[in-house]
């Protein structure tokens, strides 16, 4: 049985989803991923125009437990929370995400997610509020960023990467949770089993990570490394309300100002579980609680 790259438990998992331009989604695409991966259509419920070239992109907040990096957890390092910023995009007839950007709360979880994921990662102070009332839950990551100082090229003065700022991602929803129906709009958004990343090779070239380029080859078909986020399907919250409160541009990237302003056209509440990820094997079997179950990749 192939052995998890990271394994530990999702829970209070907060999504907001944008309609954009899919040319816009495909140019911003980090190290080359463009030339790998199609930007996904946008689910029917989405209420995208008939004919329109778009496609979606989340913004999703999660909390982690009971962390473990190739089976072996960290005292300190086995909690944390995460924000990050995901294009969805398939391959032939994977259905996936790219991750733009992750915010992490742990330093083990931005070198996991960098060394092994082929991600942009960061370390800042993120921290998930939940607020349990009794038919009702709230869902809150606070992210209180602080630039980094870069060195925008050789003999030139280093300088910050961003201005300071508090950000907020929240959803309301309904208890108690139920089960999404497979061709729902909320299914779609948080079955993200794919995973999509620059390879080896365009990270050398300065892709996300730039110097600190993914170490791994596993799951790699060149221009992109290939990741599978297993776990069992999650219930969900019905959502009663999305709020948003980001600078983009500040945190992703000043092409990414466009959403600023933007209303997500849907949020997810999902309630998580345990969660495994691999580099891509034909064939993985996880165990979850008692109940084994094969997976079969679609590769």
């Amino acid at each position: 049985m192939a052995r998890p790259i990271l394994t530990g438990r999702l829970s209070h998992v907060a999504i907001a989803s944008y309609l954009a331009p899919a040319g816009a989604l495909r140019t911003l695409l980090p190290g080359g991923l463009a030339d790998e991966v199609e930007i996904d259509a946008p689910h029917p419920h989405l209420s995208a125009p008939v004919g329109s070239d778009l496609g979606v992109v989340s913004l999703v907040g999660q909390t982690l437990s009971e962390l473990r990096v190739m089976g072996v957890g960290i005292p300190t390092q086995r909690t944390g929370a995460d924000l990050s910023l995901q294009v969805h995009v398939r391959q032939g007839d994977r259905r996936g995400v790219v991750v733009v950007k992750r915010f992490v709360s742990r330093p083990l979880l931005a070198l996991v997610a960098r060394k092994r994921l082929g991600e942009a990662a960061e370390v800042q102070r993120l921290k998930p509020e939940i607020a349990h009332g009794p038919r009702t839950l709230r869902v809150s990551y606070e992210l209180q960023f602080q630039p980094r100082m870069v060195v925008p090229g050789p003999g030139q003065v280093a300088r910050p990467d961003g201005s300071p700022g508090t950000y907020r991602l929240s959803l309301e929803g309904t208890k108690p949770s139920v089960r999404a129906d497979a061709e729902s709009l909320s299914h779609a958004l948080k079955e993200t089993r794919w995973v999509f990343s620059p390879g080896v090779a365009a990270q050398r070239g300065g892709g996300p990570g730039g110097a600190n380029g993914a170490a791994t080859t596993a799951g790699s078909t060149g221009g992109v490394m290939i990741h599978e986020c297993l776990h069992p399907v999650w219930s969900i919250h019905p959502v009663t309300g999305v709020q948003v409160e980001m600078d983009f541009g500040n945190l992703f990237g000043v092409d990414w100002g466009f959403l600023n302003g933007q209303t997500p056209g849907a949020g997810v509440l999902a309630v998580g579980s345990e969660v495994a990820i691999f580099g891509r094997r034909p064939t993985v079997q996880v165990l979850w609680g008692q109940r084994r179950q094969t997976h079969k990749s679609s590769g």
